[in-house]
């Protein structure tokens, strides 16, 4: 029975870590699908989700030699990537001219557009790599999150802009969304930052 319980929850780890660091998939398959036109592809989803699970295999391999110190590198470089991806996005509606992401995605440039979107999932196989959860167990779980999130996203943003009356500029909903993702990792180590330097004070 433990050791029922001991695999049940590696399982959980394995999905938990594997879908959250596949946001990214679910954020750009809704900017994406929020563009009404056929750009698209089950080829483009299925070569980026591979490319994020090598990413998280490898990541994992790597977990326990390389310390806990690097999910932390690897999410502020996610965090700086995705920062980046919300300015161009952003400006790009500025100056009316077309979205980067989808410029990539309209010229079935998936390998471009897979290298930034992997950066998360490195972070999140470093982090199963220290928890000992197997590299093929991450690689796994990062290609079908990978995969079903992001088709997810386009079908969600064809939806949302087929109901609106009014349609929303596309690139703003990706900058904002981007936005959020580059943060949210900022915050948490800010976060983090503020606690252990309050626990010093106390000790």
């Amino acid at each position: 029975w433990a050791r029922h319980a001991y695999n049940m929850s590696s399982i959980f780890r394995v999905v938990l870590l594997s879908c959250s660091s596949s946001v990214d998939n679910l954020v750009v398959g809704l900017a994406l699908g929020a563009q009404g036109d056929a750009i698209f592809t089950q080829r483009l989803n299925a070569v980026v989700s591979l490319v994020n699970a090598s990413g998280a295999a490898l990541s994992a391999c790597l977990g326990a030699a390389l310390g806990s110190i690097a999910p932390t590198l690897a999410g502020l470089l996610a965090s700086a990537v995705f920062l980046s991806l919300a300015a161009g996005e952003a400006l790009s509606a500025y100056r009316d001219e077309a979205s980067p992401l989808t410029d990539l995605a309209r010229k079935g440039d998936a390998w471009q557009l897979a290298v930034p979107m992997t950066l998360n999932n490195l972070a999140g196989g470093v982090a199963g790599g220290l928890a000992h959860l197997g590299a093929v167990n991450m690689g796994i779980a990062a290609f079908v999150a990978s995969f079903t999130l992001m088709d997810l996203g386009r079908r969600l943003g064809a939806l949302a802009q087929t109901l609106q009356r009014r349609r929303a500029d596309p690139r703003l909903l990706a900058a904002a969304a981007f936005a959020i993702l580059g943060i949210t990792p900022l915050a948490g180590l800010f976060h983090d930052a503020f606690r252990e330097r309050r626990r010093l004070r106390t000790a």
